[in-house]
């Protein structure tokens, strides 16, 4: 997320962000350098109430001229109008609502984009849901031949279609970019946010690993960072002291799950915190296997790897993954005053027999990672037992849990706070 002052649709000054005219500036802004946003909204606005909506195609109209916080000039000609009023629900009535451009009325138009003489597009926009679209019936005297009808667009509805762009990769790099400094504008909007409850995000990947970063934001009440690998996308909030450095909450690429987790025993450090209490390991055990009353469940994901000196690429895997989680932990505690320690790549067979003996690997895993290791080109690698430990909550049920507008407080930040306050005393950390 773009830094604030480095945001190209944030004012400097703070005190306009929450008036309506940025976020319209913003959106026309968006609309005249993204030509498929553009497009995106011209097809929301010509789903109106006519009896055969025709699709207006960007590449078949001349060249557009926009235009933010215009008045109607005399020479405002078109053969054809459409006037759009874009509010966050934007239920069209029943019925026709014709546009009257031969009243003189003193309009100012939020987005004014013409066409030549082909098309004029009129803009007005509400950050909060008003019934009165009378500024978009009368936008002023203009001299247009076809007038046609109010239209009526839902920044919600446009927001969702805009990130589907950048969702499916139709975007370029720097189109991305002013998409993304939008979207960090709706932080600022809660009726538009599309992302502002997970129902909203109909489990699509950026609007959820959006929502669960904002989540965590806002149940810790400090600044998360988004997360983005090719196994999870969500938040996280670094510096977190003892086994852990930063606490996620992601959704599981593979799997429908909300997590709420921590990389516990990675470095040296961490590694002394997470496996030196036996006591620690075996609640974490049970945990796993026992039936909670809560909505969560409790995982431990092991790792057995090799890493180079400073932990580069490239790494090899060799954790047995049919090993009971009680069984693993208490053996890696056992062995623990062995990992993160170099060892020369000649010696690592040897090295590697008690973790072979105690059946947290296997001959079959070590054999063929060694003959890879002889062309790696490094001398030295450590033996590293990082666990992912999470609690986990069905995509469908954090969905259910989520409500943000809940008077006595939304019962997903409720959850995640009290698992991260039971995750992060089983596991040696804290949140300073």
């Amino acid at each position: 997320m773009a830094g604030e002052h480095n945001n190209i649709f944030r004012p400097y000054e703070h005190h306009a962000i929450h008036h309506e005219d940025p976020l319209s500036r913003a959106a026309v802004l968006l609309m005249r350098l993204v030509p498929l946003a553009y497009q995106c909204f011209l097809d929301l606005a010509t789903l109106g109430p006519e009896e055969t909506p025709v699709r207006v195609s960007v590449a078949d109209l001349p060249k557009g001229e926009f235009s933010v916080q215009r008045a109607p000039l005399k020479d405002d000609k078109a053969r054809n109008l459409l006037s759009v009023f874009l509010t966050p629900g934007a239920e069209a009535p029943k019925g026709r609502i014709p546009v009257d451009v031969i009243t003189a009325r003193n309009a100012i138009h939020d987005g004014f984009i013409r066409h030549k003489q082909e098309l004029i597009v009129v803009i007005e926009a509400k950050r909060y849901d008003q019934p009165n679209y009378e500024q978009a019936r009368s936008p002023g005297r203009m001299d247009i031949e076809q007038p046609g009808s109010v239209r009526f667009v839902s920044w919600t509805a446009l927001v969702e279609r805009w990130s589907e762009l950048s969702d499916n990769g139709f975007l370029s790099h720097a189109e991305s970019e002013l998409l993304e400094d939008f979207l960090d504008l709706l932080n600022d909007n809660e009726q538009i946010n599309p992302f502002s409850r997970l129902s909203r995000c109909r489990g699509r990947d950026l609007p959820v690993a959006l929502r669960l970063q904002n989540l965590l934001s806002d149940t810790f009440e400090r600044p998360a960072h988004p997360r983005w690998e090719s196994w999870e996308s969500g938040g996280e909030i670094p510096g977190i002291l003892g086994s852990a450095d930063r606490l996620l909450l992601t959704r599981s690429a593979h799997e429908p799950f909300v997590r709420l987790g921590v990389w516990a025993g990675l470095t040296q450090q961490q590694k002394n915190i997470f496996y030196s209490d036996p006591g620690r390991l075996e609640q974490l055990a049970a945990a796993v296997s026992e039936q909670r009353d809560s909505h969560w469940t409790v995982h431990v994901e092991w790792m057995l790897e090799l890493k180079p000196p400073r932990f580069e690429n490239p790494t090899q895997t060799l954790a047995k993954t049919e090993v009971d989680p009680r069984s693993r932990l208490l053996s890696t505690q056992r062995l623990a005053h062995k990992l993160n320690r170099r060892v020369q790549e000649p010696d690592l067979a040897s090295y590697l027999e008690d973790f072979i003996a105690a059946g947290l690997t296997s001959e079959k895993k070590v054999g063929p990672a060694l003959l890879e290791l002889e062309t790696s080109g490094y001398s030295e690698w450590r033996l590293v037992a990082p666990a992912y430990v999470y609690c986990a909550w069905p995509l469908d049920q954090a969905t259910e849990l989520d409500q943000p507008d809940n008077p006595v407080g939304n019962p997903f930040e409720v959850e995640i706070k009290a698992a991260a306050t039971w995750l992060l005393r089983i596991v040696g950390a804290d949140l300073p």
